[in-house]
């Protein structure tokens, strides 16, 4: 590290947040979550809405979705590089699944 770098500690207080690459990679992944929920979305409702499993599985995947961008962050933090993305992109993946929860009690038996 240079004298010209600041140390991950100063650059995170003072939030000059400017990395490209790990923001469209954490973009990438929060899509790919996204889009694998919406496609078990689409055949919940196909099938009628009576599987609970299916019901399930669609706040499943956003919530170990969030998850695994929470460890992805982590990991990048300690390698010191760029985490802010990875934490944002878990927060949106665990808000949608705080919101697809109620999605399985829909499911008519």
């Amino acid at each position: 590290m240079t004298p010209d770098t600041p140390s991950a500690g100063r650059r995170d207080a003072e939030k000059r947040w400017s990395d490209p690459n790990s923001f469209r990679a954490a973009a990438r992944y929060a899509a790919a979550v996204l889009v694998v929920g919406a496609v078990l979305l689409v055949v919940f409702a196909a099938t009628g809405g009576t599987s609970v499993v299916l019901g399930a599985s669609v706040p499943g995947v956003f919530g170990v979705g969030g998850l695994l961008a929470l460890g992805i962050g982590f990991a990048a933090y300690r390698r010191g590089r760029m985490w802010v993305y990875w934490q944002g992109a878990a927060w949106a993946l665990l808000a949608l699944m705080l919101i697809a929860l109620p999605l399985a009690l829909t499911a008519q038996r």
